[in-house]
């Protein structure tokens, strides 16, 4: 009985799994793996329907009028969130390209080795059909791809900045400590 209470909906025990759960979901989604990260939403949806208190079946039967209008508009926000996401995508491959052409101007192969370690396109530009299991993942599991999405890149884009701009004053404090120091 005290699983059943801790999985109730709205207890601190529902969110923090629900928050964990959303969290993996979305680490998951970032790294390529839509569907370990589905995989994990059935399973989340299994276990509230099992060991919850809200039967999503009597809820269907009693209302299915909001059962297609929340059907009809999961889609249209998933298809919406799709796009965005997709360009999402590729500002960030194109980023991570520049610095790399930056870093290596001359080595044609550290794009194809960065690629490859993040399960990146080695084609560029990336060919959506190259990429459907991934955009259909952003698509489906858009709730958990969203959050993730809007809140760890503007935090990872802040901190980025900040370095940017105390990079400088760092590498002098670095310069200035070390100045006596001869490498063998």
């Amino acid at each position: 009985m005290l699983f059943l209470e801790f999985l109730a909906v709205g207890t601190w025990g529902f969110w923090l799994l629900l928050a964990v759960a959303a969290i993996v979901m979305s680490e998951l989604m970032d790294t390529n793996r839509p569907g370990y990260a589905t995989c994990l939403a059935v399973a989340l949806v299994a276990v509230f329907a099992v060991f919850g208190n809200f039967n999503p079946l009597t809820w269907i039967k009693n209302n299915p009028v909001d059962l297609i209008e929340y059907v009809v508009g999961y889609f249209v926000v998933g298809s919406v969130w799709g796009v965005a996401k997709w360009f999402f995508w590729l500002r960030k491959i194109r980023s991570v390209l520049d610095e790399i052409k930056a870093l290596y101007p001359n080595n044609r192969d550290a794009w194809a080795s960065e690629a490859r370690r993040r399960s990146w396109p080695m084609e560029l530009p990336p060919k959506v059909s190259d990429h459907k299991t991934l955009i259909i993942g952003w698509m489906a599991l858009w709730p958990s791809s969203m959050i993730w999405t809007l809140l760890h890149d503007p935090v990872k884009w802040v901190f980025e900045e900040i370095y940017a701009n105390l990079g400088g004053m760092m590498q002098k404090i670095s310069n200035h400590v070390f100045k006596d120091f001869t490498q063998p």
